[in-house]
């Protein structure tokens, strides 16, 4: 490398001189005197890497800013989303991709300066947004631990002066799911560009309920602001069973007519002996039918109770 200096001798004569030094980098600082004026910092390393959009694929038109030691440039991705930055000298670089609708990628790596470095593949992910809500039991349990998934529709295309593999991309929104919190409340996050959102809670025992959230209410969400799915309310199922044939005393295989309230889709059946018992065995959940076949499986003499 070279380095310029000036002194002034006590005649105010200047003198300029100049010391040639070489590095195994080739590297070269230039500056213009001791009042503070800009230092350029050039050399031979290399970073390279390609720029891919989440269901889009690979983009070209994408700008990546890459800042380092007394470096800071941009430079637009070629065909295949490719990159490359070159007059590097060692230190740690930021990557920053910014492309509308995906989640800002940063990404800060070490770079020695000693071989060409290549990033790899660099994938913006779809930009989210949070939705918040509540849910309550209609008997006052608490609902912690009720399952909610958040469905619908989210597209992406791409962004304006790119050109990508995919120009737009549609998908189903699937793993968009949270749990209730023992306070009763949910967080869960879907794509910005989503549309036809509907919150789905489900809990054993209870019904299933469905909430639609506007298409508005996602596109204004924000971090600060998340979008508002309500309260929930999901209602214990009900019912009760008639066995059509009487009393049972002894083994028998009985008809029963079952009544549901609170939109039941679901019933398990079970038996007990002991009419003064709450407990009861149940057997496996099967689709409700207002008239089912059912056959006791206890041996023992006494009188019988569906439950």
């Amino acid at each position: 490398m070279r380095l310029f200096s000036e002194l002034r001798d006590a005649f105010g004569v200047v003198a300029i001189f100049s010391i040639a030094l070489m590095g195994c980098n080739d590297t070269i600082i230039s500056g213009s005197g001791t009042n503070g004026a800009s230092i350029t910092v050039t050399g031979d390393g290399i970073i390279s890497g390609a720029v891919q959009l989440d269901g889009l694929g690979p983009c070209e038109g994408l700008v990546v800013r890459l800042a380092g030691p007394a470096l800071t440039t941009d430079v637009t991705t070629t065909a295949g989303g490719t990159f490359e930055v070159g007059g590097l000298v060692a230190g740690a670089y930021q990557i920053e991709i910014a492309a509308d609708g995906y989640d800002t990628f940063n990404e800060t790596i070490i770079y020695d300066a000693v071989e060409p470095l290549d990033a790899g593949q660099l994938i913006l992910g779809v930009e989210t947004v949070p939705v918040e809500g509540s849910v309550v039991l209609d008997d006052g349990q608490n609902p912690a631990g009720s399952a909610v998934a958040l469905t619908g529709t989210a597209s992406t295309e791409a962004p304006t002066g790119a050109v990508c593999s995919n120009a737009s991309a549609t998908v189903n929104l699937e793993n968009n799911t949270a749990l209730v919190d023992g306070n009763g409340n949910f967080e869960a996050r879907v794509p910005r560009r989503s549309t036809g959102i509907r919150t789905r809670v489900e809990r054993p025992g209870y019904t299933i309920e469905e909430t639609p959230i506007a298409d508005e209410t996602i596109a204004s969400a924000s971090e600060s602001a998340p979008a508002n799915a309500g309260q929930i309310t999901l209602y214990k199922l009900t019912g009760f069973v008639n066995i059509i044939e009487g009393p049972v005393h002894n083994d028998q295989t009985v008809t029963l007519q079952i009544s549901a309230f609170n939109g039941v889709a679901e019933m398990a059946l079970g038996e007990v002996t002991d009419t003064n018992s709450d407990s009861c065995g149940y057997g496996d959940w099967q689709d409700y039918d207002a008239e089912v076949s059912y056959t006791f499986g206890d041996n023992s003499q006494g009188d019988k109770t569906v439950c």
